[in-house]
């Protein structure tokens, strides 16, 4: 009898931990979403089990999702053009070849945006048709591209911080070591969407209960590393660019007794903290997401479609800066389709080759009134 139980107990306990184990590192099954859209994925919003009542802040919501997408895809697309009619310009400018890379995690991010969740959200599909496949691919574009802006907004700040604060840290930030900097980014980003799709589940088995239950960071080392990377930068970043708004405010003094530019220096960091909270709310609703699970169909919707607007907020932060208060884009804007946009171009003021030389003169050229922004 004792044989008997005790042989029973190993087999539960193989059982439960074998459970343990693919519930913590499997992929997900084949008609389960990658992305966020998981609590919505199997509903379209023309066929919701919900009152009149409850549809209408959907319905909302909804407008505002694709009022957002337009927004966005009208600025991406400004800016692109922006970014190429000026590329002669822009290429004495280390610190754009970072731009480039961070405006095509946008563009991307708002493309599949537009071509595979709205859609979803408006047409029934099966889980073997065309149409969530491309979703699927769409999904994981997706979280490719927030990861991208996230390491490619902190290499910016870290470029920042090199010029301004730390000048030896310069020889570093060369085009062409950009370029391969962000090579590697890329190959890092697509490892952690990779990561994340098969073993990064957020439930973990417990024996107790005999039940499956959430964890906010992830059930195994790397899925909290990357989480906790995904929170913390965004901190790190806006501490980087204090550190330069001291400097830049020490720098003025010492420069001149009054103090004419210390409003528009604080541009600065209302910026950074723009494009910090941007993307902290964007780590966080990713974290807290699967714990919705069990609430209304009402809430579930909503919270989606937040969820989504914010991914598309984050990827429009930096473009929607660039043009509203760098001085350099605003003025190839204006000359945009101009006649004499070439030789707009040429009778630029020029900038030293030397990326020493041109970031020291951008600090000795620290006067009141000067504005510092991205």
């Amino acid at each position: 009898m004792e044989e008997q139980f005790s042989t029973s107990t190993v087999a539960i306990s193989e059982i439960v931990d074998d459970i343990w184990f693919h519930s913590s590192t499997r992929p997900p099954p084949a008609t389960e979403d990658p992305g966020k859209g998981g609590l919505i994925v199997n509903e379209t919003i023309t066929n919701l089990n919900v009152t009149n009542t409850e549809y209408i802040p959907i319905a909302a919501a909804a407008v505002t999702f694709s009022v957002l997408i337009i927004v966005g895809v009208f600025c991406i697309l400004i800016f692109v053009i922006i970014l190429i009619r000026g590329r002669k310009k822009f290429q004495e400018f280390p610190f754009f070849a970072i731009v480039h890379h961070l405006t095509a995690a946008n563009a991307i991010h708002i493309f599949f945006q537009a071509t595979t969740v709205l859609p979803i959200m408006i047409i029934e599909t099966s889980d073997d048709s065309s149409g969530r496949v491309w979703y699927k691919i769409g999904s994981y574009s997706i979280m490719a591209t927030e990861q991208a802006a996230l390491y490619f907004t902190f290499l910016m700040a870290i470029n920042r911080l090199a010029v301004f604060v730390l000048p030896s840290v310069l020889k570093y930030f060369t085009i062409k070591r950009i370029h391969i900097i962000s090579s590697f980014l890329w190959i890092y980003v697509f490892f952690i969407v990779w990561w994340n799709v098969n073993y990064g589940t957020i439930r973990r088995f417990r024996r107790r209960s005999l039940s499956a239950t959430e964890v906010l960071l992830g059930s195994n080392i790397l899925t909290q590393f990357f989480t906790l990377c995904s929170s913390l930068l965004p901190i790190l970043m806006l501490f980087m660019y204090g550190l330069i708004f001291t400097y830049i405010t020490k720098k003025r003094q010492i420069n001149s007794h009054h103090q004419y530019g210390s409003q528009r220096d604080k541009l600065l960091l209302y910026q950074a903290a723009v494009i910090a909270v941007a993307l902290e709310v964007v780590n966080i609703t990713d974290m807290v997401t699967p714990f919705f699970k069990k609430t209304s169909t009402t809430v579930q919707w909503i919270w989606t479609i937040f969820c989504y607007c914010a991914t598309i907020f984050n990827q429009l932060v930096n473009p929607l800066l660039f043009l509203t208060y760098n001085k350099f884009v605003r003025n190839i804007a204006k000359h945009l389709f101009s006649k004499n946009f070439a030789s707009f171009l040429s009778d630029a003021s020029s900038v030293p080759k030397n990326i020493e030389n041109r970031a020291s003169n951008t600090r000795s050229n620290l006067q009141p009134g000067a504005v510092i922004t991205f």
